[in-house]
Parts: structure tokens; C-alpha cells; sequence
């Protein structure tokens, strides 16, 4: 039979691998391309004789923009999402030979936006309004290679024979979803610190005074008190480094610095605690004198 030291040490180890691994997803085929199908491509060949065209990224009252940009913020979703941006056409151009076209990889420093198996789609379509064609990018992330936390950012272009490519900046912004391994670690983090105050205020207890069980170490005011500044500090930790971060990631090591705030947070309510001198009821329960 197992001992409790070998099976609090299993225990220990099994909650480490669940907070500290990451929960994997199911591969599913993109959706993009029941919205947004891409276009056949087109020989951009310019007319002879003409001066070179222009597209102009407009607003929605239709004001030139000097950048035009797309940007979608996931947060922790990952389902499919859809932007478009509108483009004035200059005279002679034809609506229907706009294209549009990827410029090397979207980066997140070196990792790159994973964009095969049509996760991500584009199209440009001839706007209602005559002059005007709409350019509309669909990503997937819940598709095939889901994309790591972090914010993405490249270009795309958007061209038509006899004019200027016109470029469009795309953003692609996520977070890890993983809010259960936060909590787990903000509270290995206040338990640990309950530990290591438990053991030093058994090394402190007079041997011949000191109590054999383990709960009077446990479960006593400075305990208490620090393991409530713990959780305090837990909970503006989770607001400020979780929550306020769109790119927050639950790997390994922000898990350990979530759990670091919490660990010296109630080492450091435990220190200001003792300053204050045992009570009484210390005196008498054997862990002081």
C-alpha cells in the first residue's frame, strides 16, 4: 500500500502535468470557404496606352483612407470571423478583375499565421455601388493548425490590371482560453505558501510542547490571514496579467509567474504577521511559549 508521502507526491505531479500541458482540440475542416470562396486567379496585365490606375481604401462615408487595415481580435474564440474593407476604383478599371493576394507570411515574430487548408480566405466583390469593390478576409483558428497566442500582423494585396497594387495590413490577435490552469496555478502558489509557514511554525514550536498533529500548523490565524492576502493578490494578479493581456498565453513559464505572485504574496503577509508576538491561545496550544 502507498504511503501518504508517495501519494501526496503523486498527487502533486499528476496536478502539475494538468495545469503546466496545454488542453489540445480537435482538427475540423475550415469554414471559411463556405462564405468566402476564393477567387480564380487573373493575369494582371496592364492595357497599352493608359495611364496606371489606382485603389483607394475608403471609410464608411467614404473618405480616403491613407492606411487601410483589418483587424481581428479572437480573444480566446475560435471561430471563424469576417472583416471587409471597401476600395474606390479610378476610371477604366474593371471591378471584376480585382484581386487579391497574400505578401509573404503574418508573422508573430517567428511564428508564423498558420493559413493552409483555407483557413484563411479573401475575395474581392463588386460593390452595389458603382466604383466601389469590397474586399473580404475570413480566418479560421478553430481549423486544422490552431494559431499559438500572440498578435499576428502582415499584408495583403489588392490589385487589378492597369493599377497600383493597393496594400491592406491585416492583424490577427489571440489568447489562450486555458482560464482553469490560471486558477490552478495562482492556488498551488497560495498553497505552497501555506506549506512552507505550516513548516516553519512547526520548527519554531518547543519539541517538547510541540503538537503531533498536522491541522493545529494548518488551520490558525497567521494562516489564515496570509493564505486571504494570497488569495487578494491572486485575484488582482489574474485581472492584470490574464484578463488584461489579449495575447496572454498559459504556457509553463507564465503559469510559474502567476503561481510566484500568490507564493510571495503569502510569504510576505506571514512575515508581517509575525511581527506581531504569539497570542495566548499559541501559548496554550503548544507553539509557543
Amino acid at each position: 500500500m502507498l504511503n501518504r508521502a508517495r501519494c501526496g507526491r503523486l498527487s502533486i505531479l499528476a496536478l502539475s502535468i494538468f495545469v503546466l500541458l496545454p488542453a489540445t482540440a480537435i482538427a475540423r475542416k475550415s469554414t471559411c470557404p463556405e462564405v468566402i470562396k476564393p477567387q480564380a486567379p487573373l493575369a494582371q496585365t496592364a492595357p497599352l496606352g493608359l495611364p496606371p490606375g489606382h485603389l483607394t481604401a475608403v471609410s464608411g462615408n467614404g473618405t480616403p483612407l491613407k492606411e487601410a487595415s483589418l483587424v481581428m481580435d479572437f480573444g480566446g474564440n475560435r471561430e471563424r470571423d469576417i472583416r471587409t474593407q471597401t476600395f474606390r476604383l479610378s476610371e477604366g478599371l474593371d471591378p471584376n478583375s480585382v484581386r487579391v493576394s497574400t505578401v509573404n507570411d503574418i508573422p508573430n515574430g517567428n511564428d508564423p499565421l498558420p493559413t493552409g487548408h483555407e483557413q484563411l480566405t479573401f475575395r474581392a466583390g463588386v460593390s452595389r455601388v458603382a466604383g466601389l469593390v469590397n474586399v473580404h478576409v475570413c480566418y479560421d483558428p478553430g481549423a486544422v493548425n490552431q494559431p499559438n497566442a500572440g498578435r499576428y500582423a502582415g499584408v495583403l494585396l489588392v490589385s487589378a490590371p492597369g493599377a497600383r497594387a493597393a496594400p491592406l495590413s491585416v492583424e490577427f490577435t489571440f489568447r489562450d482560453d486555458q482560464w482553469l490552469g490560471a486558477v490552478m496555478a495562482l492556488l498551488v502558489g497560495i498553497l505552497a505558501g501555506v506549506a512552507v509557514q505550516a513548516i516553519a511554525t512547526f520548527q519554531q514550536a518547543p519539541k517538547r510542547t510541540r503538537p503531533k498533529k498536522v491541522w493545529p500548523y494548518l488551520f490558525n490565524f497567521r494562516t489564515l490571514l496570509s493564505a486571504a492576502a494570497g488569495a487578494v493578490t491572486a485575484i488582482a494578479t489574474y485581472g492584470k496579467v490574464v484578463e488584461g493581456d489579449p495575447t496572454w498565453n498559459s504556457a509553463g513559464p507564465t503559469l510559474l509567474v502567476l503561481a510566484g505572485a500568490t507564493f510571495s504574496a503569502t510569504l510576505a503577509a506571514k512575515t508581517a504577521i509575525d511581527l506581531k508576538g504569539p497570542t495566548d491561545k499559541e501559548k496554550g496550544g503548544g507553539l509557543s511559549t
